[in-house]
């Protein structure tokens, strides 16, 4: 099995950036999100968002620190 993915976003508003967009995981065509925030002292949680059509649902996150 495999996947692709294609994402894009219109960049960041205030300390968040989304990407947004459509791919194949597990087989299927699925929509997919992925939002980035910069959090106080040098930190950005990370998240991954998948719908395999019936909403999206939390695939991970990620909290990242200098």
């Amino acid at each position: 099995m495999g996947g692709a993915l294609s994402e894009t976003s219109s960049g960041f508003v205030g300390d968040t950036i989304t990407f947004v967009g459509e791919g194949f995981m597990l087989g299927q065509a699925v929509q997919v999100r992925e939002t980035m925030t910069r959090v106080p002292e040098d930190g950005m949680v990370h998240t991954h968002e998948v719908d395999f059509g019936g909403g999206f649902q939390l695939v991970n996150e990620d909290t990242c620190t200098r």
